[in-house]
């Protein structure tokens, strides 16, 4: 075992050495000034990959990846490291994957969300909640932890100008933001008469709401 490990170093050894070599003859006489230049782009991958780390959405984490990856491709091309032109070659086309994955996924979750969502497997986990008219369901700047289904009624979200009917879902954009506060209030619409003892709520001309079992925002 410790035989094979040596010979594959040897072997990695002299690729590198060939691929050191290549680089010289390809410089020439300018090897020093590919030298400054391979440390302005290692400057520049460092950043890169500095501003990366601080991103909250995936895609542009990737995207800064990609940059990276060809800043390190610039840096071993002018300092002649084959072991970090290998790293880039690797990890730039799985960060296209990858990027090219998430892409679809957020296309196919626009898609779903353009269709009417059936919600009756969240039946088990909802809760009934009634409201007055004019009373507030959430306000603005809150902090959120559930979203809702409306069953009958109207909901008015001021903010917008906007009035959901029932079987409209909301407060569910709040459980995605950064720090899980509701971007707008929601407000009920109509006084709460009467109401039934089964998971959801339903009242005569009224609004009445049940919430899904709260779930942490994706990050």
């Amino acid at each position: 075992m410790f035989d094979n490990v040596l010979h594959v170093m040897e072997s990695l050894h002299s690729i590198t050495e060939s691929f050191h070599a290549f680089l010289l003859r390809l410089h020439g006489p300018s090897h020093d000034d590919f030298l400054k230049l391979g440390g302005l782009f290692a400057w520049a991958e460092t950043l890169t990959v500095i501003a990366a780390a601080y991103m909250k959405r995936m895609i542009p984490l990737r995207a800064l990846a990609m940059l990276a990856n060809v800043f390190g491709f610039a840096v071993s091309l002018c300092t002649g490291s084959f072991a970090g032109f290998s790293k880039h070659a690797v990890n730039f086309p799985l960060n296209a994957t990858r990027l090219r994955e998430m892409r679809r996924l957020i296309a196919s979750v626009r898609e779903a969300g353009a269709t009417d969502l059936n919600v009756e497997w969240l039946r088990p986990f909802m809760h009934p909640r009634a409201f007055k008219a004019g009373q507030p369901v959430f306000s603005k700047g809150d902090a959120a932890s559930e979203a809702f289904v409306l069953v009958e009624g109207r909901i008015i979200v001021p903010e917008r100008s906007a009035v959901l009917e029932p079987g409209a879902i909301f407060g569910e954009m709040a459980l995605f933001t950064a720090d899980s506060r509701r971007t707008a209030s929601a407000v009920c619409a109509s006084d709460v008469m009467n109401s039934s003892s089964s998971c959801i709520i339903k009242i005569r001309n009224s609004a009445s709401i049940s919430f899904g079992s709260s779930y942490d925002a994706m990050r």
